[in-house]
């Protein structure tokens, strides 16, 4: 299948991310003066609320939320006169639902991009609270998941794109918990460099 063009889709659907966007309110969210800690809000709450999308495979869906969440996130700051770090304040793309439990505890469910609608958020972290600069930390993005969503960006982005690990429910080995799409000017005192 030959593969489509992200920001041309993204175009073509703007009136209905823009919608999407004010409805779930990104330009107020991109002020950041009432997050203590952490907070996420994702770019759509339901399944049908992004149905303009339907007509295309699960991965070209994905590609296109990734890239519209990360273009809302950079005209929502240049709306708030914000930078990607202002006053102790990082505010990114995050990208859950990599991977879920099967039905009754069968096993785990791995998403490469194709096996579901992925669900990007907005991601604030106050790292002026110790609790945020003591314990978040990302990791250089190296996972199937790195570059899936490494190929819904633009060129100039690519490198901006890191992950995080949780191990969770007995777990024996850690997952990725989050893929994080970071914009210039971010810090890098919280990236943790795998060697």
């Amino acid at each position: 299948m030959e593969r489509v063009n992200t920001t041309e889709i993204f175009e073509d659907h703007r009136p209905e991310f823009e919608r999407l966007a004010h409805t779930q309110e990104f330009v107020n969210f991109a002020d950041n003066s009432k997050i203590s800690q952490l907070d996420e809000l994702p770019i759509y709450s339901r399944d049908s609320e992004v149905a303009f999308l339907d007509k295309y495979d699960t991965p070209t869906r994905n590609r296109v939320l990734i890239y519209a969440t990360f273009t809302l996130l950079k005209e929502a700051l240049t709306h708030q006169r914000h930078a990607a770090w202002p006053d102790g304040y990082l505010h990114m793309v995050s990208i859950p639902g990599w991977w879920e439990r099967e039905p009754f505890g069968a096993g785990l469910m791995e998403n490469d991009g194709s096996q579901w609608l992925l669900q990007p958020r907005l991601w604030i972290g106050n790292f002026n609270s110790t609790v945020v600069a003591d314990n978040f930390r990302m990791h250089q993005g190296l996972s199937i998941a790195a570059d899936f969503t490494r190929s819904a960006l633009p060129i100039e982005s690519k490198e901006h794109v890191f992950e995080s690990y949780s191990r969770q429910y007995g777990d024996e080995s850690e997952r990725i918990e989050r893929v994080y799409i970071t914009l210039p000017g971010s810090p890098e005192s919280i990236i943790v460099m795998d060697s």
